[in-house]
């Protein structure tokens, strides 16, 4: 386990109404966000900026609050300003704080960064690249999961979690360490916790061999990990999200059989986390891909996505619940299927974009009803969605 102090540095931010098109101007200054009694939306992504002196387009780390379904009042927020591009994996709002997890380009690598209200804090090695994907804060602890180039070269990746205390020292609990054979890879994707551990996802394999799908047990005192392989299999099988439930953990994944890639979720029951049973979703036709799992009410949620086949148009988002697909109206193929949020009165909340001509808009959708976050007008990418009300 290695031990750091984070330094922070203060990224200017404007926001933008657009209205699901409006337009104002705030600062990422580090002041907490006013407590708030209505629905607030948060969204994470990056959009297409072009500077008016270097004339370069970059993409800009950025997040969106929508205050109404309806997106009347809606300002974006710049949490990287270049001068290279970025990314933004991971949003959350805890304590009237909002917390944003991704990545920014520099010269000889990727800086990945922690922003705490606009304060941005690096996180692990800026030489080692990498990137955050998910994060979940347990009161003033935030637990980031992710990935770092491995000591034995840039062909080989460790999955990792790295824990942010109060003070802003940062702890990094290595969950798989490359052995030396290279082009071995190690992703984690997905963290969430209770009251002893911390539940992280991923996958490790040879790339031109196969991924297997893994679940590392964190001890929250010690930090001692525990690894357990999800499922063994000749093929590639991928693990992307967890959730804790009432005691119980659920992980949504996607395995590939002989042809095509299915759906399916595994989870615990009566508390004992080491044992995992699997569930099929898929409906063994085309191919199907989950991207996030949530349970509310002792209703299963998974996100993701199908691919027909043929035809124009073949891809579909779509959601489970309790196996049942529900699909999102639109179908594009050349679309990016974010995470999703579920609300405890069961609110479905999904992100996306979809390139429509030559530019990708960004979209969110509520009980599959959508709603436009950009204009068109250029490239813009969401990627997370936190919903508080």
């Amino acid at each position: 386990m290695k031990k750091v102090v984070l330094l922070c540095s203060i990224v200017l931010g404007a926001s933008v109404f657009f209205g699901c098109q409006g337009a104002s101007t705030s600062s990422g200054d580090g002041d907490n966000p006013p407590p708030t009694s209505e629905t607030r939306i948060y969204i994470g992504g990056n959009e297409d900026y072009t500077n008016v002196v270097t004339k370069k387009t970059y993409q800009q780390v950025k997040y969106w609050t929508v205050t109404n379904d309806d997106c009347s009042n809606m300002t974006s927020t710049i949490l990287s300003d270049g001068p290279g591009s970025g990314n933004l994996d991971s949003i959350k709002r805890n304590n009237n704080n909002v917390y944003s997890a991704g990545q920014v380009q520099g010269s000889s690598g990727d800086y990945k960064q922690l922003w705490i209200n606009g304060i941005s804090y690096p996180v692990g090695e800026y030489a080692k690249g990498g990137r955050l994907f998910d994060m979940i804060i347990d009161d003033k602890t935030v637990y980031l999961c992710g990935y770092e180039i491995a000591e034995n070269g840039a062909a080989s990746y460790d999955s990792k979690l790295w824990i942010v205390l109060d003070d802003k020292t940062v702890e990094e609990v290595v969950l798989t360490k490359a052995p030396d054979i290279g082009q071995y890879e190690a992703y984690a994707y997905s963290v969430c916790f209770d009251d002893s551990s911390i539940y992280i996802v991923g996958y490790e394999g040879v790339w031109s061999t196969a991924f297997n799908p893994m679940l590392w047990i964190v001890n929250k005192q010690t930090h001692a990990v525990q690894t357990i392989e999800i499922e063994i299999t000749p093929n590639s099988c991928y693990a992307e999200s967890i959730c804790e439930y009432n005691g119980d953990i659920y992980i949504s994944g996607s395995e590939r059989g002989s042809s095509i890639y299915s759906a399916a979720y595994w989870h615990t029951k009566d508390g004992d986390k080491t044992k995992l049973y699997r569930e099929s979703i898929t409906n063994g036709t085309n191919v199907e891909h989950t991207k996030s799992i949530a349970v509310k009410n002792g209703n299963v949620y998974i996100s993701g996505f199908e691919t027909a086949s043929s035809g124009v148009n073949k891809k579909r988002f779509k959601y489970w619940k309790n196996g049942v697909a529900v699909y999102l109206p639109d179908a594009h193929d050349t679309s990016l299927l974010g995470k999703m949020f579920v609300t405890d009165s069961e609110d479905v909340y999904i992100v996306g974009s979809i390139k429509e001509g030559e530019y990708y808009t960004a979209y969110y959708w509520k009980n599959g009803v959508k709603y436009q976050l950009s204009s068109g007008s250029h490239d813009m990418y969401v990627s997370d969605i936190y919903v508080e009300n």
